[in-house]
């Protein structure tokens, strides 16, 4: 684990803003094996398997050293804090990284996991020291698609919550980056996708994601919109004008230009606008009003456009053809 830029310590031990080397070589190696693995050759596939094991070793270490800098040194004698600092020791492996994680950060990584990451390091040790000669190119795919799903989960979970503001940048531009080339790796599409059937089915719907296009954009109940597939979350008025400008094709210059009724409103039960009409599930079955930014939800049939001002109402326990500012404004005009 080098690096050559000095990491600033939080004075108990533990590290409160994590060395940027260290988490930008973790996400170069990340892109770089999404990249290889787009190319499916026998070459591409070799170093997507490296780079793939590199970013994970990189980045698990990275989230250990968040606890306390020694947790990830494996030399009896204890270098000193310079010396860590300036990448002169010798780490620990990745399954020592994660054990301790499991005990000093309640991290656990489940069964399947386990044997996913042990997958992706067989293969980086042949492709390291042999060769990958018997191995097919659909195995290696699988393999390294399934290293990736579990590196993106990862980083969702463990990595990017508490992250510094700088750290967190640098995470949330990797992965604007590699999400178009995650769409176009069939693999990994199918492998991911598989992962989240469990938790996509535990959602009352599910959207088409306006980043990846991939049906797994959920609506959580006072939460902003987020893609389970490739962690698209940009908070709920982004991805509400995102997802009318890609899915609905509906932009704010098209919408000025063609006089197209304009499908984002303010949230009835927020106030963001937010508020989108005419949502479809990934399934194309349209299922009416749902607020991107907080989980709001209302079918069509419950939601009425007022006539004074455009804004829409909720009509459930009746209604007049006015909302209650138009109402009231009518009232004192007469």
């Amino acid at each position: 684990m080098q690096s050559n830029v000095v990491t600033l310590s939080d004075g108990g031990g533990g590290l409160k803003d994590v060395n940027w080397g260290v988490v930008n070589n973790g996400l170069d190696f990340l892109e770089s094996s999404v990249q290889y693995l787009a190319r499916s050759d026998n070459r591409s596939l070799k170093y997507a398997a490296l780079h793939l094991f590199a970013s994970m070793e990189t980045l698990v270490k990275a989230r250990l050293a968040r606890e306390h800098w020694t947790l990830v040194v494996a030399d009896s004698n204890v270098p000193t804090k310079a010396a860590f600092e300036s990448g002169n020791f010798r780490s620990i492996s990745l399954g020592q990284a994660l054990q301790r994680l499991g005990s000093v950060a309640d991290i656990t990584v489940d069964g399947k996991d386990v044997e996913r990451i042990k997958d992706v390091e067989k293969l980086r040790n042949r492709a390291a020291h042999f060769s990958l000669a018997g191995e097919t190119p659909e195995r290696v795919k699988v393999v390294v698609a399934r290293g990736i799903d579990f590196t993106l989960r990862f980083i969702e979970k463990w990595l990017r919550p508490e992250a510094p503001i700088g750290e967190a940048r640098l995470i949330d531009e990797t992965l604007e980056r590699v999400r178009e080339a995650i769409g176009r790796i069939q693999v990994l599409v199918e492998e991911r996708m598989k992962s989240l059937e469990a938790e996509l089915a535990s959602h009352l719907f599910v959207l088409d994601c306006p980043a990846c296009r991939q049906g797994s954009l959920v609506l959580s109940s006072d939460q902003a919109a987020r893609c389970l597939y490739c962690l698209y979350c940009p908070g709920g008025e982004v991805c509400a004008e995102e997802y009318s400008a890609s899915i609905l094709e509906i932009s704010r210059y098209g919408h000025a230009l063609e006089g197209v009724d304009w499908p984002i409103h303010s949230c009835l039960n927020c106030g963001v606008e937010a508020f989108v009409n005419h949502i479809y599930t990934a399934g194309q079955e349209e299922v009416g009003w749902a607020c991107f930014a907080c989980g709001y939800y209302v079918s069509t049939a419950e939601i009425e456009i007022c006539f004074g001002c455009g804004s829409p109402m909720d009509v459930r326990g009746g209604g007049t053809s006015l909302c209650g500012d138009c109402a009231a404004a009518k009232f004192e005009k007469f």
